[in-house]
């Protein structure tokens, strides 16, 4: 977030701790003004609304994590180690991230920003399904394994975050969704 000017970069990140402790709903173009010390015509020349600013900080994140991601699988280190590289990744990035700001995220109540977010997904799970067709290829994981199954299941695991009873079992949305790309990556085998 740092290719912008100040006033645009304390909005973008004064912004994203609001909506990811409060969700979008819950949090008002004036909070963000009066947490940013900023007024509201500085905030409306760099944003249309809310939703709009939602919709840079996650472009931001999402080529900061497709630029990291990309770092991880060129090393030249294993593809055990890229695959425990990208749970670290999917940790860090999910840090201080709520329940709520998820709802909102995938919620038909902003389908701008679902249908962004849904469209950028599945751009960067088709790089990652490519990154695996190459790793079965060059033997690094199984080549009896299903990718159109680890496709279907990677897709199906948005809904199940956003299911109420699965939320259940977990403090927080960090341990939610490292406990589920963990499982995802690992399956039920004990770690070496």
């Amino acid at each position: 977030m740092n290719k912008y000017n100040s006033k645009k970069t304390v909005i973008l990140s004064t912004g994203k701790d609001l909506f990811w402790k409060y969700g979008i709903k819950r949090v008002s173009v004036e909070e963000i003004c009066k947490e940013s010390n900023v007024s509201k015509m500085t905030f409306y020349k760099y944003f249309k609304n809310k939703v709009d600013l939602v919709k840079t900080i996650m472009i931001d994140l999402m080529e900061q994590g497709l630029d990291e991601y990309r770092e991880i699988m060129q090393s030249r280190i294993t593809f055990k180690e890229k695959l425990e590289g990208i749970i670290q990744l999917k940790i860090k990035n999910s840090e201080n991230i709520s329940f709520e700001i998820l709802n909102d995220l995938y919620s038909d109540n902003f389908p701008e920003l679902k249908s962004f977010i849904e469209k950028k997904s599945a751009e960067n799970l088709k790089i990652f399904m490519n990154d695996l067709k190459t790793a079965q290829k060059r033997g690094e994981i199984r080549e009896d394994l299903n990718l159109k199954f680890v496709t279907y299941i990677l897709n199906e695991s948005v809904n199940i975050i956003k299911n109420d009873k699965f939320r259940s079992f977990f403090s927080n949305a960090q341990d939610m969704i490292k406990s589920t790309v963990e499982l995802l990556v690992y399956g039920i085998i004990k770690r070496d």
